[in-house]
């Protein structure tokens, strides 16, 4: 007895592969066989359980990347449709290279996005707030093109380096970023501000849209309440896990003037030496 005893104590620590001799009395050797089978019957409930989640996750994954995807492909086609219109070589060569930088980004995007089923663990480096910001606006300049929508930039004398993987927080702030173009209406504008405070640095956006229908909060990739202006939502639980992995915060609020403001707050304390 003291064996299965022993035995079972094993196993409720989570070793459910662990065995226990069936042998001895009649008695004893039928309680080990049962709880080895009932050890097993865990073993394999927590697996198909963890099979459920992954696929889960993944079926999540498939459409957050398709959702993700669309403004570089939109940028690139835009770029391509300027290389039918010119004959300009200056203007050939650097439509060019946007398209490779471009493609090159978005192969970044998508290695991160993969990575999403997995714990995000940030390549950092240093890189100011208005590159950032910089590289996602001229990914959505099609679409701000075609709703006319106006990009207002308050206080960004206040730019300051961040310690950032760029690739994956250049994610967050194109899905962000996209759903104010989605909700402003046509002619609109949206502000992007920055302003610096003790130990931290702030970015909002501040679309003129109607306000946000739902209030976000961190969790997994679970998509909010569809509405034509928000799309699918998808692109704010991976920007909330993308910022909880730099630990940095990430709120919304309804403004009393009409329309969302995002909040995004990056503490200053070990922020890194070198920009790139």
């Amino acid at each position: 007895m003291a064996t299965v005893t022993e035995g079972a104590s094993v196993m409720s620590r989570g070793d459910l592969k662990h065995r226990i001799p069936e042998e001895g009395v009649t008695e004893v050797a039928a309680i080990a066989t049962s709880i080895n089978r009932m050890a097993a019957d865990l073993a394999a409930s927590r697996d198909a359980l963890v099979d459920s989640e992954k696929q889960a996750a993944l079926g999540a994954l498939v459409p957050a990347v398709a959702h993700n995807i669309r403004n570089p492909l939109a940028s690139i086609r835009a770029t391509a449709q300027i290389l039918d219109e010119t004959t300009d070589r200056d203007e050939l060569r650097e439509s060019g290279e946007a398209i490779i930088e471009t493609i090159d980004r978005l192969e970044r995007w998508v290695n991160a996005l993969v990575s999403y089923l997995h714990p995000l663990q940030p390549s950092f480096r240093v890189k100011k707030a208005s590159q950032l910001i910089d590289a996602v606006q001229s990914m959505l300049r099609p679409k701000l093109q075609e709703k006319g929508i106006r990009v207002e930039r308050v206080n960004w004398h206040e730019d300051m380096e961040l310690k950032v993987d760029p690739d994956l927080m250049e994610q967050a702030l194109s899905g962000l970023l996209a759903n104010a173009v989605e909700a402003s209406p046509r002619n609109g504008h949206i502000r992007i501000i920055f302003e610096r405070a003790p130990e931290r640095f702030i970015i909002r956006f501040q679309d003129s849209g109607p306000g946000i229908p739902f209030y976000p909060e961190p969790r997994n990739l679970e998509p909010g309440p569809s509405t034509k202006r928000y799309g699918t939502g998808l692109g704010i639980p991976v920007a909330f896990k993308i910022c909880q992995s730099h630990g940095w915060e990430l709120k919304f609020s309804r403004r009393e003037e009409g329309g969302t403001e995002v909040t995004i707050t990056a503490p200053l304390h070990g922020r890194g030496e070198t920009s790139s």
